[in-house]
């Protein structure tokens, strides 16, 4: 897969991404790539981090952010869900949040490792 066809898998600004990157397209790929290995990603990714409130809200934000910066909207936006749940003091939906935010991981993941 190509960094022009990303967008037909996934829901990713590519070109505001670049020009995050100052149009350096070899970098921008790298750190696409590095997300997939990333050990912020592998965190997340362990379910008994539901029993750490502060340190899934520490892995969010820490997405959230990574997310934004390669364009992966629709992944930050799950990441962000998280954080304000937290901040709000809305445990209950944790639960629900978590499992949307990690297969949404998992599938973009998944895209990211063709390229």
């Amino acid at each position: 897969m190509t960094l022009k066809e990303l967008p037909t898998k996934l829901d990713i600004d590519v070109q505001g991404a670049l020009e995050r990157f100052a149009g350096h397209e070899l970098i921008y790929l790298k750190y696409l790539r590095r997300l997939c290995t990333d050990e912020n990603v592998q965190a997340f990714s362990n379910a008994q981090i539901m029993s750490d409130e502060q340190k899934l809200l520490n892995l969010a934000h820490t997405l959230k952010g990574i997310t934004a910066n390669l364009g992966l909207y629709s992944l930050s936006s799950a990441y962000s869900y998280i954080v304000d749940a937290l901040r709000d003091k809305k445990p209950e939906i944790i639960p629900m949040l978590y499992q949307h935010a990690l297969d949404l991981q998992r599938k973009t993941l998944e895209i990211l490792r063709s390229l």
